[in-house]
C-alpha cells in the first residue's frame, strides 16, 4: 500500500515536473510567437512603406512622363511657330531684296542718264568757254583797232611812246610784229622810252 502511495507520489512529481516543463515550453513558444508577431508586424510595416514609396515613385514618374509629353508638344508647337515666323521673315527679306534690286536698277539708270546729261553740259560749257575766249580775243583786237584809228600819230605812220608802252603792246595795237617795228626803226633791242617816236610799218 505504501509502495503504491510512493509510486503515486513519484508519478505526481513527474507529472508536475512535466507540466512545469510544458508550461515553460509553452511560455517560450508564446514569447517566440510574440517576437515573430512583432517581426511580422515590422515586416508588414516595411512592406507598406515600400508600397507607399513605390506608389509615390509611380505617381512621380507618371507625372514626369505627362509633363515631358506636354513639354514636347508645347516645344513642338513653339518650334512650328518659330519656323513659320522665320519663313515669313525670309519671304519679307526676299521681297525687300527684290525691291532694293529694282530700286538699284532704277537708280543706276538714273545715274547713267545724269552722267550723260553732265557730259553734254560739260561739252556745252567747254564750247561756251571757247566762244567766250574767241569773243574776248575779238574784242581785244577791236579795241586795238579802235585805239589805232583814234591816234592821229598812228594814222600818219608814226607813234609816240607813252609811259607803260612796250614793243609788244605797240605791235598788238597796230596789228604788226615786234621784229617789223625794230627793223623799221633800226632798233638793236626792245628797250624804248616815253616820248620816243617810232615808225609803224
Amino acid at each position: 500500500m505504501r509502495l503504491l502511495h510512493v509510486t503515486a507520489l513519484c508519478l505526481t512529481c513527474n507529472l508536475s515536473a512535466e507540466v512545469a516543463n510544458l508550461q515553460r515550453t509553452l511560455q517560450n513558444m508564446n514569447y517566440s510567437i510574440s517576437n515573430q508577431d512583432q517581426e511580422l508586424a515590422l515586416l508588414k510595416q516595411k512592406i507598406a512603406n515600400q508600397e507607399s514609396v513605390l506608389d509615390s515613385m509611380h505617381a512621380e514618374v507618371t507625372s514626369l512622363i505627362k509633363a515631358a509629353k506636354e513639354s514636347q508638344k508645347s516645344t513642338g508647337s513653339q518650334v512650328d511657330t518659330r519656323l513659320k515666323a522665320m519663313e515669313k521673315n525670309i519671304d519679307k527679306l526676299v521681297s525687300d531684296l527684290k525691291q532694293f534690286k529694282k530700286h538699284a536698277n532704277d537708280s543706276s539708270s538714273s545715274f547713267t542718264e545724269i552722267q550723260k546729261k553732265l557730259a553734254e553740259q560739260q561739252e556745252i560749257s567747254t564750247l561756251q568757254a571757247q566762244q567766250i575766249k574767241d569773243l574776248e580775243n575779238a574784242l581785244r583786237h577791236l579795241t586795238s583797232a579802235l585805239q589805232a584809228k583814234s591816234s592821229p600819230v598812228a594814222a600818219a605812220g608814226e607813234y609816240k611812246v607813252k609811259s607803260g608802252d612796250s614793243l609788244e603792246k605797240i605791235a598788238k595795237e597796230h596789228g604788226t610784229t615786234i621784229e617789223a617795228i625794230r627793223r623799221e626803226n633800226n632798233l638793236s633791242k626792245d628797250t624804248i622810252y616815253p616820248g620816243q617816236k617810232l615808225h609803224i610799218p
